[in-house]
Order: C-alpha cells, then sequence, then structure tokens
C-alpha cells in the first residue's frame, strides 16, 4: 500500500516500492498527482519506486519512467541526490503545467508481467 505524506513543508513523498504491482503503483502515483497539482507550481512530489536488481530499473521504475517521459510537457522529473549521489531509487517530480497525465498506449497495454520497452531518452528532464 503506498503512503503519501508531507515531512514538512517541502516535497511531498510518496512510496510505492513495496507490495504493489507497476500497474497498481501507476494508478496510485496518478492519485497522488493529482493532489500534487492542487499546490503551488513548483512543489515537488518525491516518488519512492526502488532501482530493482537488474541493473536497469525495475517494473515500476521503468512503468514510471515511461509515463514521465510521455508527460514531459508538463512536469519536469530526475533522480535526486541522497548524501551527493545521484538515488535511482526514487524520482522528484515537479509539475510546470497544470493538466491530466496521459498514459502512452504502450503502458495501457502493458501487463505486470513484462516490462515495458526500454525506450527511455534520458534520467533527467527539466
Amino acid at each position: 500500500m503506498a503512503r503519501l505524506h508531507q515531512p514538512t513543508d517541502l516535497d511531498w513523498q510518496l512510496d510505492i516500492h513495496h507490495g504493489v504491482s507497476a500497474t497498481q503503483a501507476l494508478e496510485q502515483f496518478c492519485q497522488a498527482y493529482a493532489l500534487l497539482e492542487q499546490q503551488p507550481l513548483g512543489k515537488g512530489l518525491v516518488v519512492v519506486h526502488g532501482y530493482g536488481s537488474s541493473g536497469r530499473g525495475g517494473q515500476i521504475y521503468l512503468a514510471l519512467h515511461h509515463l514521465l517521459a510521455h508527460n514531459r510537457g508538463q512536469l519536469s522529473y530526475g533522480h535526486p541526490l541522497l548524501n551527493g549521489r545521484t538515488n535511482p531509487g526514487c524520482t522528484r517530480v515537479v509539475v510546470r503545467r497544470l493538466g491530466p497525465l496521459t498514459q502512452p498506449q504502450h503502458l495501457l497495454r502493458w501487463s505486470d508481467s513484462e516490462p515495458p520497452p526500454p525506450q527511455l531518452a534520458s534520467e533527467n528532464h527539466g
């Protein structure tokens, strides 16, 4: 089950890396993103999604980054720093323009048993 909280007046945090499928994680992210849109523009959401043991990202990571890349006209995203190093197990998302997220067709057809095709442009988009 995802946990959405705001520990201080900083970024919101959403933990989706335990006990959910990639499909469920995307649904929970979209719900949290809708709440983020009600905050002032520039407010961030740090999504803890894990990275997986494959060395190229787990299913939640890949599905989330496909969704973010598809919607990069209205948001920016990238991996935050942790102890001076990039942390690929979480992604900071910032709303830049209001509007609902749309899902790319390949994610709508994708099942949790197989990863989406690896066609991410780059790691950070701002």
